[in-house]
């Protein structure tokens, strides 16, 4: 008995040693068990990368994109600017700025977008806004990652370039964005420093087709405070709320700014000709054609694309030049608007952005 455990132990261990040296032997074949980066199945060695959204969210992207379908007005302007605006196959109904937005279909509802729409294009991402938060899952289930990516107020302008630079790969373009809005920005805020609040005038700024305020505290009208002055509605408690006529004569502003709904104009920039019949309709509104806003001339329709995202801070420098003309002598925002069109878009100022 001790005779054969002996002559066991040693055909066990000659098994093993041959075993062993077949392991070494196939090494590469053996490396299939290593992590995935190691075998070049992780994202970074797959074309892919990560890449985190403004809700913190992280999504696996590809290296380079090559079809996108921008949801979020303010992302779809950035994307053009950067130079990338060919990459889009897709938007959303309202999104029809630059005007070759126009030509792309859309997906329709913010509830429901069109799935079988994004099956056919297949795009490599999905970029939107806070509107298609409940949506979103519905367009992950057919495997396109999407990511949340927008500016409301002006002074998130600079988070959504600088990470649609990296989403895009435009990094130095970015810069060159960034550093255009924040010069005319700071040109705009140093005069403005020190104002104390009775050299604030007190501004109603709503939109809609009736008139509706929103709180630039809460929403994206920011462009009021970055101009210098007060908006009445910062204490009302909702985001949007439509305010009556008596409610504004008792409040009594010093200027009335309106952005009015621009459906009817298929969201286009309007000539001068409609927005004078827009500015018409809310002058002579019961209560307001009456104010001190339409006796001073100081009732302004502002479109609404320069009220919220990328071109918000046109919008600011529009209005600080109204409310505080002694403040800016030299400053010409029209001029500052055509440049900025020109150098990021290749387009010419046209249409009427404010009246009168």
């Amino acid at each position: 008995m001790p005779l054969l455990g002996r002559r066991n132990k040693r055909g066990c261990f000659g098994l093993f040693t041959a075993l062993l040296g077949l392991i070494l032997a196939a090494g590469p074949v053996c490396s299939a068990a290593a992590t995935p980066e190691q075998t070049g199945r992780g994202p970074e060695n797959r074309g892919m990368r990560l890449f985190t959204d403004d809700l913190k969210r992280t999504r696996k992207i590809p290296k380079q994109i090559k079809r996108l379908v921008v949801l979020s007005g303010p992302a779809v302007e950035v994307t053009w600017a950067m130079g990338k605006g060919d990459l889009i196959v897709a938007r959303s109904e309202w999104a029809t700025w630059p005007p070759q937005m126009k030509k792309l279909p859309s997906l329709g509802s913010i509830i429901r977008p069109n799935q079988e729409l994004i099956w056919e294009l297949k795009p490599d991402v999905i970029v939107a806004d806070m509107h298609f938060r409940k949506s979103a899952p519905f367009m992950e289930r057919m495997g396109v990652p999407v990511v949340f990516l927008s500016a409301v107020h002006v002074e998130d302008i600079g988070v959504l370039v600088e990470r649609m630079g990296r989403l895009l790969n435009k990094p130095k373009r970015a810069q060159e964005l960034r550093a255009f809005v924040q010069k005319y920005m700071n040109a705009v805020k140093k005069p403005l420093q020190g104002l104390k609040p009775q050299e604030k005038p007190r501004v109603f700024h709503g939109s809609g087709r009736q008139l509706y305020f929103t709180s630039s505290s809460k929403y994206g009208r920011r462009v009021i405070d970055e101009a210098g002055a007060i908006n009445i509605a910062d204490s009302l408690p909702f985001y949007w709320q439509q305010v009556s006529p008596e409610w504004l004569v008792c409040e009594d502003p010093d200027y009335m700014v309106l952005s009015p709904n621009l459906a009817k104009y298929s969201y286009e920039v309007p000539e001068r000709k409609a927005m004078s019949s827009l500015w018409e309709h809310a002058a002579n509104r019961p209560g307001i054609r009456s104010m001190r806003i339409t006796r001073d001339n100081h009732l302004y329709l502002l479109n609404a694309r320069l009220g919220y995202g990328l071109r918000s801070f046109i919008g600011a420098i529009y209005m600080a030049k109204i409310f505080h003309p002694d403040l800016f002598p030299d400053l010409d925002p029209k001029q500052i608007h055509a440049r900025f069109l020109e150098k990021f878009y290749g387009l010419k100022l046209e249409g009427s952005y404010l009246y009168p």
